[in-house]
Formats: C-alpha cells, structure tokens, sequence
C-alpha cells in the first residue's frame, strides 16, 4: 500500500476542507448521529436540497451506518472510509440498505454496501467498496459502461441480459468476486470486458453464466465444485491468460487442475490480504503483457481496506504529553493513500 506521512497542520488544512460544505469545493458530510453535526443525515436527504449540485462530493463519516433505501439521482461522488479497517483507524461507512444509482457519471468509493446496488444509469464507477450483489441495468434502465473496480464481491455482478445492450461493456477489473450464488461471479452481461480479478464460486455453477462477446484476460478463476467448469452459456471474443483451475479445453490458458489456493496465494494475513501471489505462484508473469495475473497487479491493482485515494486517516500509537509550563505535546501518526 502506498501510503505519505503529513503533519497535523496539513491534516487540519484537510479536514476543514472536507467540512465545509460551502466552500468552492462542494463537498458534503453525511451521518445520522445528531452529535456528529454532518451536513445530512443521508444520501436522500442530499438528493432533496437544492444546495448539493451536479459534481459535488458526499462524504459518508467513518462510523455512519444508513439502513434504509438510499437514491442517489445527481452526478456525485459518494466516498466513505474503506473496509476491512484494521485497529487503530477507524469504522467504515457503511449503506444497509438498497441502494440505487440513478444519474450517469456517478462514482461510489470507499464504501460498505451490505443489501443490493443498483447501476441504473449510463458510466457510474463502483471502486475500492466492499459489496454484495451489484445490478447492472435493468427493462426500464440502461447501465452501459459501468466500471466496477478494485471491489471486494461477497454475491455476484448481475446483468440485465446476455443479448440486452442495456447493460453492455461494463469493465470488471482487479475485483476479489467470492460468490455462493447459482448465477455465477458475473452473470448476463453484453460484451463485458473482465480483467485481473480473482473469481472464486463455490456454489453448484459456473463462474461466467450467460455472457455474450465477453473479453476475459488476466485472471485467476477457481472454482471448488470441481464436476463444474468455468463456463456456462458464454461465448467470447478473447479468452486468454487465465489461471484456472479447470475448463482444461481452452488454449491460452494455465490450468492448475487444483482447487489448492495454497499454490497461487501466499494466504497470509486476513480476508483481502489472503489474495496476494506467493513468491512462486504460477500467476507471476504469465498476464498478457508478462506482468502478473490477479487483482494485486494490472493497470489498477486493487488497495487492501479499499482506501480512498487522497483520504487522511490515523494510525495507532498516538500519545500526548504534559510540559512542565502546563501545556501538552500532542503527536499523532496520520497517512493518506497516495494511489
């Protein structure tokens, strides 16, 4: 992770620039704790005034967990804090409830989705958010180009159709996609293209379910229901450069015949840090353009935590002083993701 060390002075300079929700920058905090005196207590709520613009920026305050149906329905960034935070940091941000993106040009980041999102306009970005079942499109929705990203999946990207342009040529790349679903990782989508992920089913199906013109590079794809293969009801225009652990018919490809992740991934440390090659792992070096395979690496490798590119958060280890004049030294370790 690529991480810069700034002084509190900076850190303060950031902070106010984040709160002000009336400075040039258009930026918004969001928490339903009275206490916290954000600017709205939801995304609703944003969506509501007349005050949030076009290209403004809701914050979504470490620790604030919204359960009910959210719409966003203006073209905002939405950001929250990560996931999976390790001690000393802080809580994620987290949407409980539905949630439905409804204005193109949307992009979410840095936030816990635990109920189903909705991609129901044309370009929205989903990156570096732990997810559950993502909808692209819909009968009455186009979602093209939809760009989901550096993600952590626990269900499966559902598409509105394999011969349905209203969901084509979503990107889907350097994601962890762990699905129990019987649709698959990645499910009815037009001319997807699927690169440097790592695709684990451990239901009764196939990775790729009813895919159409589907361009799949770079990606370690397993599945433990051995007796199944990778494919289902799926054609493609560029298959290649895949660590798999079956569908051994399929040239281009390094088949593993091994369900062991012992073999690609070193397995240390927990949940996202578990994806890492190991030293040896026959996913170094064999991508399309001699570089690894697999989520860590690619044009966009994906970033433990999902930290928000630019975003300050503490460290642990911070300790405070009392001078003999009676004031107090206080000093803290602060970080921002640098990519």
């Amino acid at each position: 992770m690529a991480n810069k060390h700034i002084s509190l002075g900076i850190l303060t300079a950031v902070m106010l620039f984040f709160a002000d929700g009336r400075s040039a920058a258009t930026s918004w905090r969001i928490n339903n704790n009275a206490t916290r005196h954000a600017h709205f207590t939801d995304i609703n709520a944003a969506m509501d005034s007349n005050e949030v613009k076009d290209g403004d920026t809701l914050y979504i305050d470490p620790g604030c967990t919204i359960s009910s149906t959210q719409t966003a329905s203006k073209r905002v960034s939405i950001i929250g804090a990560g996931y999976f935070l390790p001690d000393g940091t802080h809580n994620a941000s987290v949407i409980s409830g539905v949630l439905y993106l409804k204005s193109a040009n949307i992009k979410l980041e840095g936030v816990t989705m635990s109920n189903s999102t909705y991609i129901n306009a044309d370009n929205i970005t989903i990156e570096r958010c732990k997810t559950s079942r993502i909808n692209v499109g819909s009968s009455s929705y186009s979602a093209k180009y939809a760009v989901i990203r550096q993600c952590y999946i626990t269900n499966t990207i559902y598409g509105v159709g394999a011969s349905d342009l209203k969901g084509a040529y979503c990107t889907i790349e350097n994601n962890i996609i762990i699905s129990d679903r019987s649709t698959g990782c990645i499910y009815q989508l037009w001319s997807p293209t699927i690169r440097n992920n790592y695709l684990k089913e451990t239901a009764n199906y196939s990775i790729f379910n009813s895919l159409t013109d589907a361009i799949i590079l770079n990606n370690i794809e397993m599945n433990t229901k051995t007796a199944n293969s990778i494919f289902s009801s799926t054609s493609v225009a560029i298959n290649r450069n895949n660590v798999q652990s079956s569908d051994s018919g399929r040239e281009g490809n390094l088949f593993l015949n091994s369900i062991d992740e012992s073999l690609i991934f070193a397995l240390e440390g927990a949940n996202d840090l578990l994806y890492q090659l190991k030293d040896d792992s026959p996913a170094k070096g064999f991508a399309e353009d001699g570089g690894d395979c697999g989520p860590y690496a690619g044009t966009y490798p994906y970033v433990p935590s999902g930290y928000p590119f630019g975003m300050p958060r503490f460290l642990s280890g911070s300790s405070g002083t009392r001078a003999t004049d009676g004031k107090v030294s206080f000093s803290n370790q602060v970080t921002i993701q640098a990519k």
